[in-house]
């Protein structure tokens, strides 16, 4: 569950044409919303986690989101990872 409020993106940045990152989007449930509240935004989605990547694979397809099975972080290369 996100606490981002979906009515304020929707009625503020409807029309924009923005770039939007959801870092640790999980199963894509909250994307969905953000991709229906913002229907011109190019969607980038990031989860590492393994079990996501089926389910993700769809979602994002439906929804117009770039979907990347990868981590974020500030090291280069192999870390431990607690999901």
């Amino acid at each position: 569950m996100s606490f981002i409020n979906l009515n304020f993106l929707h009625e503020n940045f409807y029309d924009d044409e923005m770039v939007f990152f959801d870092v640790g989007c999980c199963d894509l449930w909250d994307t969905k919303d953000f991709a229906i509240a913002l229907p011109k935004a190019k969607i980038f989605a990031f989860e590492p986690l393994k079990n996501y990547y089926n389910i993700n694979l769809e979602r994002s397809q439906l929804y117009g989101v770039e979907f990347y099975n990868y981590a974020i972080s500030d090291v280069d290369g192999e870390i431990l990872f607690y999901p």
